[in-house]
């Protein structure tokens, strides 16, 4: 997908033990053009994604906001 959006890389962290790369994204915000940069890890979902899977995630991103995860059915 990286290639095929034709992404560019912003950096690499060459740690041993992560393989993540951070590249510039613009989004479409709230009708705005955001530059973002986005986390793109090489392997398995991290944890707690994997947990997620078959289930439905809400966030108020919010101070107090609700967070709910529903199974999908």
């Amino acid at each position: 997908m990286i290639h095929r959006l034709d992404l560019s890389l912003f950096s690499q962290d060459s740690s041993q033990s992560s393989h993540e790369n951070f590249y510039q994204v613009t989004v479409l915000w709230d009708n705005e053009r955001r530059l973002i940069p986005v986390s793109v890890v090489v392997g398995d979902p991290v944890v707690g994604m994997g947990l997620l899977q078959g289930y439905s995630l809400q966030i108020q991103v919010t101070q107090h906001g609700i967070v709910t995860v529903d199974r999908i059915r």
